[in-house]
């Protein structure tokens, strides 16, 4: 499904992303990978062109890795009351971060972006979500990553999937195009989108650095 128009709103993007992968629920959709080799499990960033097809009220991963369900694990992804959160579960201790604002439109197309930084020396960014551009700063729920936290990204034992939590039955159903995991980096939106003349957020090339 192209998307060079976000949500309702006409303007085009100079750089069109031509296609997404569409997840259907019903046939528990995943894409999953095992690292051959361990990365940095304090910093990465996520980032993806999101479209929801519905609100079932389940939780939705967009991307996440899991150890065990009970201590070592991660989510990022929309909860079953719309809100953007990351979960965060390392050797027990949950660190979790859930937006107040909710993202239930299925006719918009939203780009999230995910930014974990466990090395920061400032508390409030270690981890940090964004929306279409814009850093969400009020949360429904703060819990903040400890100081050199290792997750559950990036082990080389660890199953990572797109669309899916593993521990659950739910999937996620909706379009995901332009994704993006970034190991050893913790980037900002402006790496994926920029605002167009029209004052729209809109899809531009990743280059690396």
């Amino acid at each position: 499904m192209p998307f060079p128009i976000l949500g309702s709103n006409s303007a085009v993007a100079e750089f069109a992303i031509d296609n997404s992968l569409r997840f259907n629920d019903a046939d528990n959709p995943v894409l999953s990978r095992t690292p051959s080799s361990t990365g940095n499990r304090r910093t990465f960033t996520i980032s993806a062109w999101v479209k929801r097809c519905k609100d079932d009220n389940v939780d939705e991963g967009i991307f996440n890795s899991n150890v065990d369900s009970n201590d070592n694990r991660f989510v990022f992804g929309i909860t079953s009351a719309g809100n953007l959160s990351i979960y965060n579960r390392t050797g027990g201790t949950t660190y979790s971060l859930a937006s107040n604002d909710k993202f239930r439109d299925p006719s918009a197309w939203y780009h999230f972006v995910c930014n974990i930084d466990s090395t920061n020396a400032t508390e409030a960014d270690r981890q940090r979500m964004y929306v279409n551009g814009r850093r969400i700063t009020s949360f429904a729920d703060n819990s903040p990553l400890a100081l050199n936290v290792e997750t559950a990204v990036n082990r080389d034992d660890t199953t990572h999937a797109i669309g899916d939590k593993q521990w659950e039955t739910a999937h996620f159903d909706g379009y995901i195009a332009q994704h993006h995991f970034l190991d050893g980096v913790a980037y900002d939106p402006s790496y994926f989108g920029e605002t167009n003349d029209n004052g729209v957020w809109v899809p531009k090339e990743y280059t690396d650095g």
